[in-house]
């Protein structure tokens, strides 16, 4: 599989899930892992591993979470310190002259210092 194909899993609406998840909870989280399997393994053989480390890391915080609302705020805080670690490695870069928004770090000025008139 080449880095630009695409994999289209199929998919019951999300109506059918919610369906699902309130009729049959075992039904719905073995649909749910089979997905999620489906997906990495449809992956770039070179992410695989990294993926199913992440899908751990998110089932660690599913079980440790008490409440739906707690799972959603634990994985949310898992999403945002990553992307707090790619912004700080973006910045400290020193591959890079430029920040993320795409203007300079630190920037470069010449300072042109002015006569000063005599009061008149």
């Amino acid at each position: 599989m080449t880095f630009y194909e695409v994999v289209v899993v199929e998919m019951p609406s999300f109506d059918e899930m919610v369906q699902l998840a309130q009729s049959n909870p075992q039904e719905f989280e073995q649909l749910r892992q089979q997905l999620i399997a489906d997906l990495i393994d449809n992956s770039p053989v070179h992410s695989q591993r990294r993926l199913r480390g992440l899908q751990f890391r998110i089932d660690m915080e599913r079980q440790l979470a008490k409440t739906p609302l707690n799972t959603c705020l634990r994985v949310s805080r898992m999403m945002h310190d990553q992307l707090d670690r790619l912004r700080q490695a973006l910045l400290n870069s020193p591959q890079s002259e430029t920040s993320v928004s795409g203007q300079s770090a630190d920037p470069v000025a010449s300072i042109i210092p002015f006569r000063q008139i005599a009061n008149r």
